[in-house]
């Protein structure tokens, strides 16, 4: 009996060292595994007061940490750690190990550096204004340099990581409407129109996940294709869900291969394309879309077949992965009610029937 129990006690003791040994082992390449490649920095803010959880959870969500459990370990560990760090803002790059993410929230930025917040859906020169605004008493940063580096990249000089990514993925006499990545940035007062730019583009492409980028260099789209698309979305799904964004990719997607409910057209007939070419998203609110319907322009597709020459806006991380990541489906048309509330339709007597309905 005693040997019984012994070989009992013996083995509980072996599955307890083995557990130990192997929480450490996890624990361990948890704290020093970097966290991706990207050495791209994401503003990362911290509010006053704001508890270890939530900053986890937020680290989380911007990519910047892969495990927030042990994130939150290695805090209750490290105490002081956790008491160090400071309300404010950071620029973290995702190649960190959570170590390193620990001591970069332990030293706020400057509070004097320039604050911009740029949203979702803006054209380019809205961008340039947005910008323009926050740098009023900037000596170094030209708004004329701005849209001119925007309008004009191919003659720009680039730094390496932001010429080859442009290289690879902005077709050669394009400007970059679309690359110009909408958030939350600061800049040091003496920042340049070209450091902004080259910020604003690097972002883009340190948001895009690396799954999306493999499916747009095997799909029949290139990313700039799905970059015009996903702008299309930044105006067409008004309640920016998920779901509904993808929904509406899809429809994108059979219009412009197949035309409306199969015509062949290959006509998209989208109206916030006109939108885009008179520079006022609500122009239509108070004008006749007729006259602009009638003009034959890269923008109109109601004329032109396929995507417009360029994306229509800036649009965000949600709406690329949208684009991307379309929702098959039956239908052709859709439309919002004064709620927000989505009605799809597969012919065009069903869509009448739903605007008299539901507009």
């Amino acid at each position: 009996m005693k040997k019984i129990i012994f070989k009992i006690f013996t083995f509980v003791i072996v599955i307890a060292i083995g557990s130990a040994v192997g929480a450490y082992i996890w624990y361990n390449n948890g704290i020093t595994k970097i966290n991706s490649d990207s050495s791209d920095p994401i503003v990362f803010i911290v509010e006053a007061n704001q508890s270890i959880d939530t900053i986890g959870d937020n680290l989380l969500q911007n990519g910047l940490i892969s495990s927030k459990l042990i994130f939150s370990i290695y805090g209750k560990l490290n105490p002081s750690e956790v008491t160090a760090i400071q309300a404010g803002y950071f620029n973290i790059p995702g190649n960190l190990t959570i170590p390193q993410v620990y001591t970069i929230l332990k030293q706020a930025q400057n509070k004097e550096d320039i604050r911009v917040t740029i949203v979702e859906g803006l054209r380019y020169d809205e961008v340039v204004e947005v910008v323009a605004k926050a740098f009023t008493e900037s000596t170094k940063f030209s708004k004329a340099e701005m849209t001119n580096i925007i309008e004009h990249p191919d003659d720009q000089i680039f730094s390496t990581k932001i010429q080859n990514y442009l290289n690879d993925y902005k077709p050669k006499g394009k400007n970059l409407e679309g690359f110009l990545f909408p958030d939350t940035y600061f800049f040091s007062k003496d920042s340049s129109a070209k450091d902004v730019v080259e910020r604003l583009v690097g972002t883009l492409f340190s948001r895009i996940s690396n799954d999306d980028l493999a499916k747009a260099k095997s799909s029949n789209y290139s990313l700039y294709d799905y970059l015009i698309v996903a702008s299309y979305l930044e105006k067409e799904a008004n309640t920016k869900s998920d779901e509904e964004m993808s929904m509406i990719s899809d429809i994108i997607y059979k219009r412009l291969e197949h035309g409306v409910e199969g015509s062949g057209s290959r006509l998209l007939q989208l109206d916030v394309t006109l939108s885009y070419l008179v520079r006022d998203w609500n122009y239509f609110k108070t004008h006749s879309f007729n006259v602009e319907k009638a003009k034959d322009n890269d923008y109109n597709t109601y004329i032109r077949p396929g995507l417009t020459s360029t994306p229509i806006n800036n649009p965000g991380i949600g709406t690329i992965h949208a684009a991307i990541n379309p929702i098959a489906n039956d239908y052709y048309y859709y439309i919002y009610d004064l709620k927000g509330d989505v009605y799809y339709a597969k012919t065009l007597s069903q869509h009448e029937r739903n605007v008299a309905q539901y507009l």
